[in-house]
């Protein structure tokens, strides 16, 4: 699998190459990605998934680019310019982000939860954005 996790499209295996058509491409389910690594008892997988849920909506609002080169500092950066009313929200995140995935750090509930409002907190501004602008 080709995983790309700003656009939350895999591309699935096959033979369409061979004949010189582009692999279908299926949306990934952050949220349920989580759930299920939660059901495991694996709180890492469930901290990579909802931050990966994260980058999706901030790609989506136009925070951060959608590339998957992007480091957790470029991601910072982007959104202190792009969407300064997340960055307290995205730099919690990133941080628990960083200590579990590069820091070992071990992750439980707690941490995959703040995820979770990191991502909630960036969609209400979302809702909130549009609705004043209506």
């Amino acid at each position: 699998f080709v995983l790309s996790r700003f656009r939350g499209i895999v591309a699935e295996s096959g033979d369409a190459r061979a004949f010189g058509r582009r692999p279908r491409e299926k949306q990934v389910d952050w949220e349920q990605v989580a759930s299920e690594a939660l059901d495991r008892g694996d709180f890492e997988a469930a901290v990579r998934a909802r931050y990966n849920a994260l980058l999706s909506v901030l790609s989506g609002r136009g925070a951060v680019p959608r590339v998957l080169s992007l480091t957790a500092g470029e991601c910072r950066r982007a959104v202190a310019r792009n969407l300064p009313e997340a960055y307290p929200a995205v730099e919690r995140a990133t941080a628990v982000f960083e200590s579990v995935v590069y820091g070992r750090a071990a992750a439980g509930q707690a941490e995959a939860d703040l995820l979770a409002e990191a991502t909630a907190s960036v969609r209400s501004l979302r809702s909130s954005q549009t609705a004043a602008a209506a």
